[in-house]
């Protein structure tokens, strides 16, 4: 049975009809790990629009994000709707000293779908999937899986006409390991995709970037890509970020860290997807 998701939850603030709320889990050692941030006061009118993860400290080349998805409360805890919209789950294999952290990002908007799409079995380990919105809607935040053991997340982000949302994976078995695409989508609401990117070194390298949203606007979601060779970037954060603006809230860009096994120099583009 699946753990309650919201002890150890911190609201960390809300921008602009926004909540942001951050759930770290510290491995003392070695392991698979599983860790969730519910939305404010679960079950309740909060609804998960977008969310994301971050892995801190450990050694990087033997870290691996295997999903970053939205997740449903049981029915156990209170929730009984069957729907994914009320906590944003992470599962990594980490090292010994690794903080993991997931990020739910929630509102009240009405006309919020949570999709998850199952990616057909492909002839390669390198897969990717788009997943897209219907009629009307608009990617407000996404994210994605792949079950099998030393697989991994390589990239997630909105595609530029604002309705299909992008997840890579490499996966270990060549193919055929359970992967699945989860975008969420937002009815009659406006979004600015911003975008930014940064060169990283050659070798087994790890950048830290930013996409800031504009004054006045309250990041929703986000993801990142990379130029690189297949299989050489894998994603370690993908999240909410604050400024220097004093109110300590992550509303104001995304913020993504890669680590590269690229012998040559590659690009990492980071998307924030932006409302207000």
């Amino acid at each position: 049975m699946a753990p309650d998701p919201r002890p150890g939850d911190t609201l960390l603030g809300k921008s602009g009809g926004v909540a942001y709320v951050s759930d770290p889990d510290f491995a003392a050692m070695a392991t698979s790990t599983e860790t969730g941030a519910a939305c404010p006061d679960t079950p309740g009118k909060w609804r998960i629009v977008g969310g994301g993860f971050s892995l801190v400290g450990g050694a990087d080349a033997s870290q691996r994000v295997a999903s970053s998805a939205p997740a449903d409360l049981l029915d156990l805890y209170g929730d009984d709707d069957l729907k994914r919209d009320d906590f944003w789950r992470i599962a990594a294999v980490v090292s010994v000293g690794t903080t993991v952290t997931s990020y739910a990002i929630c509102t009240k908007w009405s006309g919020l779908k949570q999709k998850e799409v199952t990616v057909p079995d492909s002839d390669s380990g390198e897969r990717s999937h788009v997943a897209k919105c219907g009629p009307g809607k608009k990617v407000s935040g996404g994210g994605g899986g792949i079950s099998t053991s030393d697989s991994y997340v390589s990239s997630m982000f909105p595609k530029k006409k604002s309705r299909r949302w992008k997840f890579s994976a490499y996966d270990s078995i060549g193919g055929i390991g359970g992967m699945h695409n989860y975008v969420v989508c937002a009815r009659d609401r406006d979004f600015q995709i911003v975008k930014d990117e940064v060169s990283v070194p050659a070798g087994a390298s790890s950048v830290l970037f930013a996409a800031e949203c504009f004054p006045g606007q309250s990041v929703v979601g986000g993801g990142a890509k990379s130029s690189g060779a297949p299989g050489t970037l894998s994603l370690r954060a993908s999240q909410p970020y604050d400024s220097s603006d004093p109110d300590a809230i992550p509303s104001n860009g995304w913020e993504a860290r890669a680590f590269s096994t690229d012998p040559g120099s590659q690009t990492l583009r980071v998307y924030a997807i932006c409302h207000g």
